[in-house]
């Protein structure tokens, strides 16, 4: 991972199935967001308990 120092950000990169990955893109593109973006709106909504992935 590598540390933008303007916004504190980091930058990763990970593997997903191509199918998933389009689908999820396809979802957030009608919710006005890119990947990236909804991708940290689930993972912040994770780490919140605001979302439930494991029961």
């Amino acid at each position: 991972m590598e540390k933008n120092k303007k916004n504190k950000d980091w930058k990763t990169s990970t593997t997903l199935n191509m199918e998933l990955k389009q689908k999820a893109e396809k979802k957030f593109k009608t919710y006005g967001v890119s990947f990236s973006s909804g991708l940290a709106i689930l993972l912040t909504a994770f780490i919140d308990e605001r979302i439930q992935i494991f029961k």
